[in-house]
């Protein structure tokens, strides 16, 4: 009768080695605060980092009322960015004291459409380490 464990312990091995399958991809958190042309915070949207090449991918962000926001899971590498803030259009106070919506506490303020798309915006940021900072100021 022959022994399993002589023939078991090569995969044993192989798996030690190389694991069960690719690593995963690095994933880095963008933090930062987007202004309006006049330097005030934008007050709220969402913020998007659109990332190329053979894997294209997108990673976003939604700004809060005082312009910060925080993006997970993004790549490193280079990014498009864009900003919108249409969802707010429209939007008003809640009746009589109740809470808003959340998410819906910001306002719109008009910005310009060139922002909001990446391929025109003309914003762009490389994408480095576990944390990247990227504040950006609108036209």
């Amino acid at each position: 009768m022959r022994s399993t464990l002589g023939s078991s312990v090569p995969c044993i091995l192989l798996f030690i080695v190389f694991g069960c399958g690719p690593k995963p991809a690095e994933t880095t958190t963008i933090t930062g605060k987007v202004t309006l042309p006049d330097g005030s915070p934008l007050p709220g949207g969402r913020i998007d980092f659109h990332f190329g090449g053979p894997n294209p991918s997108m990673s976003s962000g939604i700004i809060k009322s005082d312009g910060t926001y925080e993006a997970l899971n993004a790549p490193e590498g280079q990014a498009k960015v864009s900003v919108t803030n249409a969802q707010f259009k429209g939007i008003t106070a809640p009746p009589g004291g109740l809470a808003p919506m959340p998410g819906s506490e910001g306002k719109y303020v008009p910005i310009n459409a060139s922002n909001t798309n990446h391929e025109t915006s003309g914003f762009t940021t490389t994408v480095q380490g576990k944390r990247h900072t990227y504040d950006l100021k609108l036209k």
